[in-house]
């Protein structure tokens, strides 16, 4: 996998390659080509919900987002877990913190 450091909104569809994380990252991309907020960079963790024998149970996957927005800039969290079940999961917005303002 390329590193889970991103600078460019292409780079984290590149990084989720198989079909089923590009379904569940879709609401992100949706977000940041339509929103108006400018993607400035992003970091990728995935993290486990215990083990079997045949490896994970579960992918737990946060998106930490620094974007900007009217001169203010913002860390944005998108999380999902994927229990690999039939059901493919969304990434939600889970944090959205100004870090600079123009105020």
């Amino acid at each position: 996998m390329p590193s889970n450091y991103l600078k460019k909104l292409d780079d984290v569809e590149k990084y989720f390659y198989s079909d089923r994380n590009l379904e569940s990252i879709q609401p992100v991309l949706d977000y940041y080509k339509t929103s108006g907020h400018k993607f400035v960079n992003a970091k990728i963790t995935i993290d486990h919900d215990g083990y079997d024998t045949f490896g994970p149970e579960s992918d737990l996957i946060t998106i930490s987002v620094i974007a900007s927005f009217n001169g203010e800039t913002y860390q944005q969290k998108w999380y999902w877990e994927d229990w690999f079940q039939d059901t493919i999961p969304s990434a939600e917005l889970i944090e959205d913190v100004t870090i600079t303002s123009n105020y």
